[in-house]
């Protein structure tokens, strides 16, 4: 279980949009940010498999983690 992000949903789907809208380097708009380019990379995975779902709380899941758990 992560913490509580201080962005908004707004913000973070703002931040991938100067990515992959607005032509900027992931590394550019996360200093912008005060965040790791990491997290911001993690935003753009997240945005680009489920944009409607995307940062509303409820983490995620992705197919791999769904296959495992399904396995177990």
């Amino acid at each position: 279980m992560g913490r509580k992000s201080e962005f908004s949903r707004e913000e973070k789907i703002a931040a991938v949009k100067l990515v992959t809208e607005g032509g900027r380097s992931l590394l550019s708009v996360a200093n912008e940010y005060g965040i790791h380019e990491n997290t911001l990379g993690k935003w753009k995975r997240q945005y680009a498999i489920y944009p409607e779902d995307a940062f509303k709380g409820e983490p995620v899941e992705d197919a791999a983690s769904a296959q495992e758990r399904e396995l177990q």
